[in-house]
């Protein structure tokens, strides 16, 4: 068997960062109850802006081409007294994106409150997309 070892993948025409279709462009593993939020690890997050509670701004490292790309985000930990799912999702659709950064917010539901932000201590997000 064979290793194959490279130092960068890029298009033929593009530079030598990755912008391959189908990576990972940005992932994040967040401790935002840590009372200042913290990337436990991650991936082309330059930093995170807390908006309030279960608020974040996930700022690139490296910008995206456009807003059109896809979050997709877990959350693991439920609050004390609670019995309900998660979320970690796009704040507001559309006005969410934005080339440099993707706000995002950190909530549960459960029978008693309709939805209720919440700074949880493993939510995970990933960024699929194209970078500029």
């Amino acid at each position: 068997m064979s290793t194959l070892k490279v130092d960068s993948i890029g298009k033929t025409t593009g530079s030598t960062q990755d912008t391959m279709a189908g990576f990972a462009k940005m992932w994040i593993n967040l401790d935002g109850d840590a009372g200042t939020p913290a990337a436990l690890d991650s991936l082309n997050v330059g930093s995170i802006t807390d908006g309030g509670s279960g608020v974040y701004t996930y700022n690139f490292s490296s910008n995206m081409t456009n807003i059109n790309y896809c979050f997709q985000g877990t959350a693991a930990q439920i609050p004390s007294g609670t019995s309900s799912g998660l979320g970690h999702e796009p704040q507001d659709n559309n006005a969410s994106y934005a080339t440099s950064s993707v706000k995002c917010e950190t909530y549960y539901v459960d029978s008693s409150t309709n939805r209720t932000n919440a700074d949880l201590s493993n939510s995970n997000g990933t960024v699929f997309g194209d970078l500029a």
